[in-house]
C-alpha cells in the first residue's frame, strides 16, 4: 500500500512545554503556491477545492486563442527568415567567389555580407520570438507538478491574469508525498535541535517516531521540519502535535 509523509506544523509560543519539546499543529506540507507567470484571461477552471489530481493535470488555463496565433505567426516567421538567411549565405559564398576572380567590386562583396548579417539577425530575432511564444503557451496553463490535492484557489472564470505586481499565487497544493510536520520557533526553542536528529511526534496517544529532516533560518524564526513515514496519515490533519526530543 502506497504509503505518505506526514509533518507536523509546530507554530511558534511563547514557551515550549519542556526543554526538548515544541507544539504545533499537523498540516500538509510543503504547500506550493502556483499561478500563471504570463498575462492573460482565465478560461478554464478545471478543478475544485480538495480535488485529487495526478502530476501533469492541468488545474487552469488562460484563453488559448492569443497564445495560439501568437505562436502560429511566431512558426511562419522563424520559418520565413530561416530561408532567407539560408538564401543570403548562398549569395554572400558567390560574391566571394566572384570577387576572387574579380568579377565584381569590393563593394558588391560588402553589400552580398551587409545582407546575410541583415537575415541572420532577422532569423536571431524570429527564433527568440517563437521561444517566447512557446514559453507562453506551454504556461498558459496551470498543471499539477506532483500526484496530490487542490487546498484552495482563487480563479474564477473570466479573471484577469495582470503580472503588474508580480506573480499572484491562484492555486495552492500539496504532494501526497508530503502531508505533514514543520516547526516554526525561536532560535533558542530549536537550538539543541540537529538534522537527522531522533524525536518523537505525539498526537492523541500516538507516539510515532522520526528524526529531524531538516533545518531552515528565516530572519528571527527558526523552521524545523519532521518527516514521518506510514499509512493513512492524512487522518491527524488538523490534530495537535508536540514533537519531543
Amino acid at each position: 500500500m502506497k504509503q505518505a509523509l506526514l509533518f507536523v506544523f509546530v507554530i511558534a509560543l511563547p514557551f515550549t512545554t519542556s526543554a526538548g519539546s515544541l507544539e504545533g499543529r499537523v498540516q500538509w506540507y510543503p504547500i506550493h503556491e502556483l499561478g500563471f507567470p504570463i498575462n492573460g484571461v482565465v478560461s478554464e477552471l478545471l478543478v475544485s477545492t480538495g480535488q485529487q489530481v495526478k502530476k501533469g493535470d492541468v488545474l487552469a488555463r488562460l484563453d488559448q486563442r492569443t497564445f495560439t496565433s501568437a505562436l502560429d505567426a511566431a512558426i511562419a516567421k522563424e520559418k520565413a527568415t530561416k530561408t532567407a538567411l539560408e538564401e543570403a549565405q548562398r549569395e554572400h559564398a558567390r560574391a566571394k567567389e566572384l570577387f576572387a576572380r574579380t568579377l565584381i567590386s569590393e563593394h558588391e562583396l560588402f553589400l552580398a555580407r551587409f545582407e546575410e548579417e541583415q537575415a541572420e539577425a532577422a532569423y536571431k530575432e524570429a527564433d527568440s520570438t517563437l521561444a517566447q511564444a512557446r514559453f507562453n503557451m506551454e504556461f498558459s496553463e496551470i498543471r499539477a507538478p506532483n500526484e496530490g490535492i487542490v487546498l484552495s484557489h482563487n480563479v474564477h472564470i473570466r479573471k484577469v491574469v495582470n503580472l503588474y505586481n508580480g506573480t499572484p499565487t491562484h492555486i495552492r497544493f500539496s504532494s501526497f508525498q508530503s502531508v505533514g510536520a514543520v516547526s516554526v520557533t525561536d532560535s533558542q526553542s530549536a537550538a539543541s535541535l540537529t538534522t537527522g536528529q531522533p524525536v518523537v511526534i505525539l498526537i492523541g496517544k500516538e507516539r510515532l517516531k522520526s528524526k529531524v529532516s531538516e533545518i531552515r533560518f528565516d530572519q528571527e524564526k527558526t523552521i524545523v521540519f519532521v518527516q514521518l513515514k506510514g499509512e493513512k496519515l492524512d487522518k491527524y490533519l488538523g490534530s495537535t502535535a508536540q514533537i519531543e526530543w
